[in-house]
């Protein structure tokens, strides 16, 4: 749970543990709080452990966590050993420092700018700072009630700012606003909740994480709106700006290179980059080969929803149902025949999608309704956009079921779905 293990196989794996150690164990998980009943059938001791943590995102060490778990079924390690590995993990210090995971930030929100929002290579080179802030901005105070309004405040901040730069003309407000937030958007939380869907034992806990990532995603909304109308309230010249979302006035194909869109061309760089960035920032290392297959899964998947994106422009939710069901087979491939871990290599893939179904003014149509003065047709806009990341995830499980259904077409039991995108 504080690395990011997959959810929908928690249950399984402590009560699996609980068997080799000749205990009798029950689990239950809900969201962030998992309920363990441990039961020594030789004395009849019992004892309900309640364990509870916030969900985190750190592919290396739940990789090594689940390598102990699997040297200790496999007899090759004693508990005591395992235990001793488990504290390590978890004492350990996480592998980057603040200022190299925010350097991090800021290499995937200049990559994206132009893979995902069609920003040009002004936008690009804007919103790398800006990223590098919203990164800093989760280390600078450590503070649980600050830890609640982190996400309002960071696109409180940016919106404004990106606002305030958007004046020049020469800069593109949605463009740079969403590729310096791109990490905030809620693509880990909409994984967990498809995952555990699909593996049909967590359907409750996945359904309850779709409805969080909707509340999630119009609390953004609202950030959004606000630090807009704060600036808007400084200078009223900006409202034609930023209700232009598309950015169709600032992009000018007959003006200077560095204010037209970046060539599609040019994602064979942004594409890798952004991966790459994203693949360190969740601490997995290019030691391991789950790295290098991860990236040319994301990558390939960027294309083949790039494509079918221009092939069908009006269908959204085909297009991710595809892309997930394309990333879907290839980690099963990888998982069942040559024995790596499908949930790490399909993490960065799935979170590809998630950026490309909020592009051109998924966030911003509730904020332009807003600065217009349609306030009834702005709360409209915001519940799409929570219907909109409902979708989402629906589209994710419909192609990730359809990819086990075709990796396993005799049989598929609801123990083999939940392990299919697992370890």
């Amino acid at each position: 749970m504080k690395f990011g293990s997959p959810t929908q196989r928690i249950q399984s794996l402590v009560e699996q543990a609980g068997k080799k150690l000749d205990l009798k164990v029950t689990c239950l998980y809900l969201a962030v709080v998992s309920f363990i009943h441990v039961e020594d059938t030789a004395t009849g001791a019992q004892e309900l452990k309640f364990v509870r943590e916030y969900l985190a995102l750190d592919l290396d060490r739940s990789l090594r966590t689940h390598e102990v778990y699997l040297q200790l079924i496999r007899d090759k390690i004693s508990p005591g050993e395992g235990l001793k590995r488990l504290m390590q993990l978890l004492n350990q210090p996480p592998r980057y420092k603040w200022w190299q995971v925010a350097l991090w930030g800021s290499l995937s929100s200049c990559a994206v700018c132009s893979a995902a929002f069609s920003g040009s290579f002004l936008d690009c080179i804007v919103a790398a700072p800006l990223g590098f802030i919203v990164t800093s901005m989760a280390y600078v105070p450590q503070n649980d009630l600050y830890v609640n309004i982190y996400e309002v405040t960071a696109c409180m901040v940016m919106a404004f700012v990106s606002a305030a730069l958007s004046t020049t003309k020469k800069l593109c407000y949605s463009a740079i606003l969403t590729a310096a937030v791109v990490w905030l958007l809620p693509g880990f939380t909409i994984i967990l909740g498809s995952l555990e869907i699909s593996s049909v034992q967590n359907m409750s806990t996945g359904a309850v994480r779709l409805c969080y990532a909707a509340v999630y995603a119009m609390s953004m909304g609202l950030g959004i709106a606000i630090g807009t109308s704060l600036y808007t309230v400084i200078d009223t010249s900006v409202e034609d700006v930023i209700v232009d979302y598309m950015c169709s006035s600032v992009h000018n194909a007959d003006g200077p290179w560095w204010q037209r869109p970046v060539p599609d061309g040019y994602g064979f760089i942004t594409v890798p980059i952004f991966a790459l960035s994203f693949l360190s920032r969740m601490h997995l290392t290019y030691t391991d080969r789950e790295f290098y297959v991860a990236l040319v899964i994301a990558c390939s998947t960027w294309l083949l929803n790039h494509f079918l994106g221009l092939s069908l422009p009006n269908q959204p939710n085909i297009v991710s149902a595809a892309a997930a069901f394309y990333v879907g087979i290839l980690a099963n491939i990888y998982g069942k025949y040559m024995k790596g871990s499908p949930y790490i290599v399909m993490t960065v893939a799935i979170m590809f999608i998630v950026p490309n179904m909020l592009m051109h003014g998924g966030l911003y149509v509730s904020v332009s309704e807003q600065i217009q003065g349609n306030s009834t047709t702005s709360y409209l806009d915001g519940f799409q956009i929570a219907l909109k990341m409902i979708s989402i995830g629906i589209s994710l499980t419909v192609g990730l079921c359809l990819a086990i259904f075709i990796m396993h077409p005799k049989h598929v039991s609801t123990r083999k779905m939940g392990a299919a995108y697992a370890y």
